[in-house]
């Protein structure tokens, strides 16, 4: 039994497989920034900058509409039953997210005076708990303490934003903006256990989240080249609600948890005219949220992270094509059973078209996970998840 929940848990804190109240993992916007490795703080200078750096907005000089759109899969399996006498032969877990709207958005530049103002408005999506989680269990034909087991969890929703923002240009070497997240979102759950063939259990429920965050962002650029960016996401309160469960339709009672102050830092260099490299550091204290029904933290491991991330620009005729590589590490607030923290580890890659005012973007992350299930017996969890982010942006009018 044992087994079990360590597993359960483990698959619920995976950043892209799990649904958690409490988990404020990351789910970046943006095909560019996804190629990028999501360090994006300091380079901000397309209409995402709406979720990583509002200050960065001000880098924009034309009316911009974008769209990107991700989906992805995912693989695991526990291993080391040979070692062991619990009457499993194998443990296979597949993993299918669905299509997520991950950020749509409409930006328009504009002047007050001598200063340069840039206003959008975004939906985005923050975070991602689609997906559909089936896990075959296969007895060893000796024992009878395990038959032939399937689960199936269907997830499908997560936590929206309309995000309202803006960028101000100070002068050519800071810029300053703010973003309101206004939080909005369903969770649809429906699953099963069968054994056998034989339905054990069924269940369903539906969730709905609201609240509202904000973000300040800062842009420092002490030279053509180099330039420093700062997210802070102020102290904020999410709040979430059961309308459904087993069948049962209702208004159940808000609950609330309570996040304290996050931020996020980064750097982008431009080597060259066609050469940028970036890197960003997430800080992300999760213990500290309070989970207000009982005012205690919900402790567990906090989830920085880390983020590099280099573009190149090709150009053929009238045509660019950006190539781009990227890493970060990902971590759950959970630790295995040999008291690590369970942590993916991210390559990502993109890749662009820039036809005149339409600029189109592609980018692929893939992760892999191990952690361990059972110290004592030597039973490890070993996954792996693909993302695809696919995006595309037109510029109204002609640069300035």
């Amino acid at each position: 039994m044992k087994l079990i929940f360590t597993l359960l848990f483990l698959l619920f804190s995976l950043p892209a497989f799990g649904q958690n109240f409490a988990e404020f993992g990351l789910n970046g916007n943006g095909a560019r920034a996804a190629g990028l490795g999501y360090a994006f703080t300091g380079v901000a200078d397309d209409a995402s900058a709406i979720s990583w750096n509002p200050a960065g907005l001000s880098q924009l000089y034309q009316i911009e509409a974008s769209v990107v759109g991700r989906l992805g899969t995912g693989s695991g399996t526990i291993e080391g039953f040979s070692n062991s006498v619990r009457g499993i032969e194998s443990w296979d877990i597949d993993v299918k997210s669905k299509f997520q709207l991950n950020f749509l958005s409409f930006v328009v530049p504009f002047n007050v005076g001598e200063f340069n103002i840039v206003g959008g408005i975004a939906l985005r999506r923050m975070y991602d708990f689609s997906g559909e989680i089936t896990q075959t269990i296969k007895g060893d034909g000796i024992s009878a303490s395990f038959f032939d087991n399937i689960i199936k969890d269907n997830v499908d929703g997560g936590i929206n934003s309309i995000a309202p923002a803006i960028g101000v240009q100070l002068n050519e070497m800071i810029s300053v903006g703010a973003t309101i997240n206004i939080l909005t979102g369903v969770e649809e759950g429906s699953g099963s256990e069968e054994l056998d063939e034989f339905i054990l259990s069924e269940y369903d429920y539906e969730i709905e989240y609201s609240g509202v965050a904000m973000d300040m962002g800062l842009l420092f650029k002490p030279t053509e080249n180099l330039s420093i960016g700062a997210n802070f996401n102020l102290p904020h309160t999410r709040s979430f609600k059961y309308t459904k469960f087993d069948g049962m339709s209702f208004d159940g009672e808000k609950v609330d948890f309570e996040a304290p102050l996050f931020f996020r830092v980064g750097a982008a260099f431009r080597a060259t005219d066609n050469l940028l490299f970036a890197i960003d550091y997430n800080n992300r204290p999760v213990s500290e949220i309070i989970f207000a029904p009982t005012d205690e933290k919900i402790g567990g491991k906090d989830i920085n992270s880390i983020h590099f991330g280099g573009e190149y620009l090709i150009t053929s005729g009238n045509s660019v094509i950006p190539v781009r590589l990227g890493f970060y590490n990902n971590p759950s607030g959970a630790v295995d059973d040999a008291g690590d923290q369970i942590v993916t580890n991210v390559l990502t890659a993109g890749v662009g078209l820039i036809l005149g005012n339409v600029i189109l973007d592609g980018s692929f992350e893939f992760g892999g996970t191990e952690a361990v299930i059972d110290d004592d017996d030597n039973i490890t969890f070993k996954g792996n998840e693909f993302l695809m982010s696919l995006g595309a942006v037109i510029h109204f009018g002609n640069d300035d």
